[in-house]
């Protein structure tokens, strides 16, 4: 009888460290997702900066040009 009872507490650990596994398996794809994705918004703050900056100095000389030319 107690060898009986030590198999069924065997089976139902062998059973919850499945369920786990899964449970983390699943749960670092998600965070793989959400990563990639951090990544993915970094590079469009990335680019958006760039384009900024891009224009204001384009402003700057043009307006430098214009002073230049009116002197």
């Amino acid at each position: 009888m107690n060898n009986n009872n030590n198999h069924k507490k065997l089976s139902t650990q062998s059973r919850e460290r499945g369920h786990f596994a899964t449970k983390n398996q699943e749960i670092f794809r998600e965070l793989r997702e959400i990563k990639n994705e951090v990544k993915e918004v970094k590079k469009l703050l990335v680019a958006n900066s760039l384009r900024r900056l891009i224009d204001n100095y384009d402003k700057i000389t043009h307006a430098k040009q214009r002073k230049l030319e009116k002197e």
